[in-house]
């Protein structure tokens, strides 16, 4: 399920960089449109953290583990 949503957004981050290549051959602008295409729809919410997704909130992390618990 999460799978197809991040393939879209991907591949709406390279499409838009792509057109934004092709209209300005401004370099930055290029990066930003692409790094933004790949962030803002996470830091929204419109995809999904699925699977090997950082764990914020659900317990990942084990620096904060009760003393005398093992680690995995």
């Amino acid at each position: 399920m999460y799978r197809p949503i991040r393939l879209f957004w991907n591949l709406a981050a390279i499409g838009g960089a792509t057109a934004v290549g092709v209209t300005t051959h401004d370099p930055g602008l290029i990066v930003v449109t692409f790094l933004g295409g790949l962030l803002v729809p996470r830091l929204l919410g419109l995809s999904p953290r699925g699977p090997g997704m950082m764990a914020w909130g659900r317990g990942g992390c084990r620096a904060h583990a009760a003393p005398g618990t093992t680690e995995i």
